[in-house]
């Protein structure tokens, strides 16, 4: 075992809480490495001078009245910023999903609009009614007479009218 996963092996061993193998692998290494040995007596003097000292080490009279209080505005600060993801994630990203989906439909069927009727004007040049009848037709524009003015299908097929075939020039 190399001498920076004995290291971090170390405390364990120490603590008691090194399984029988890792007990075996780490005092072979240190018979053979004095740079690990010498960690080991460091950590277990620093360690018996700990236990001897812990009775004697008393905390400041305000110790656990700032901890609560640096608990308590970390919890807020997560909290805040949990509440904004929140809320960018109930009305910022459906909404620009939906303002997406919307002007793709429109770009989508305006450009249909215009690749169909100049691919029906190269094909028949002549007769720019019946291109007009077919572009309603393929379109299903038909559908959207039956509804009354003012509806969706009375706006739409109105802008389409406005938006009649291109000029030849």
């Amino acid at each position: 075992m190399r001498c920076q996963k004995v290291r971090i092996k170390l405390p364990a061993l120490l603590d008691g809480q090194a399984g029988e193998k890792e007990k075996e692998i780490i005092s072979h290494h240190l018979e053979t490495c004095p740079f690990c040995r010498e960690e080991i007596r460091d950590l277990s003097s620093l360690s018996l001078l700990l236990r001897e000292e812990k009775e004697s080490i008393e905390a400041s009279p305000y110790f656990w009245n700032r901890l609560e209080q640096r608990i308590i505005q970390t919890e807020t600060n997560k909290n805040a910023f949990n509440t904004l993801l929140d809320w960018l994630n109930r009305t910022i990203i459906p909404a620009g999903a939906t303002a997406i989906v919307v002007i793709g439909l429109l770009l989508g069927t305006q450009l249909g609009g215009v690749i169909y009727t100049n691919i029906a004007q190269i094909l028949n040049p002549d007769n720019t009614s019946l291109v007009q009848q077919e572009v309603n037709q393929s379109l299903h524009l038909n559908t959207l007479s039956d509804f009354p003015q003012e509806s969706i299908g009375e706006v739409y097929t109105g802008l389409l009218a406005e938006n009649n075939l291109p000029e030849r020039r």
